[in-house]
């Protein structure tokens, strides 16, 4: 988890600040993978080697962690910007998430306004960008990237076959 911690720039209580060069999906994806995603694909890696499986079958078990971790996370990031999440009284929230990342690819004024606080993000108004974000396209493409990593979790987990851990990631997806 750690190393996903240092990427990018950050204020001195170590929030991220967005940046031109690290909007990109993947600068998303790298940020996902350094830290939950290396995990549950290691986990996954490790039941196929506890379970002698050859080399094949445990390097598919570490995509399927990867591209199982980014559905969850790409979820979760959305799921921030609904009214159920609770962010919407104003709460900072992490501007790591992948619709940020994406909104502040067509807003440069949203993108300034958060770089103007690049020396402490808690001053910023994250009402601001939450409403931004949440009503903007992002929300819309935040969607897509999570259902394709879906798609791609799900034809992955289909080289399983039918065992009972692969239905219970399906029932997960």
């Amino acid at each position: 988890f750690t190393q996903a911690e240092f990427l990018g720039q950050q204020d001195p209580q170590g929030r991220v600040v967005p940046t031109n060069d690290n909007l990109s999906v993947d600068s998303w994806v790298t940020r996902a993978r350094l830290g939950s995603g290396s995990l549950l694909s290691a986990g996954c890696h490790g039941v196929m080697l506890l379970a002698k499986h050859e080399e094949e079958k445990q390097k598919l078990a570490r995509d399927l962690g990867h591209s199982l971790a980014l559905a969850i996370r790409a979820h979760d990031e959305k799921i921030m910007f609904t009214e159920e999440s609770g962010v919407t009284s104003g709460a900072p929230f992490s501007l790591a998430t992948l619709p940020v990342h994406l909104h502040l690819q067509h807003d440069a004024d949203l993108l300034s306004y958060i770089q103007g606080f690049s020396d402490d993000l808690s001053k910023m108004n994250y009402r601001k960008v939450y409403d931004a974000v949440s009503s903007g396209p992002a929300m819309k493409n935040t969607s897509e990237l999570c259902e394709k990593y879906v798609d791609q979790s799900l034809s992955q987990l289909s080289q399983f076959g039918n065992t009972d851990g692969a239905d219970a990631i399906e029932k997960i997806l």
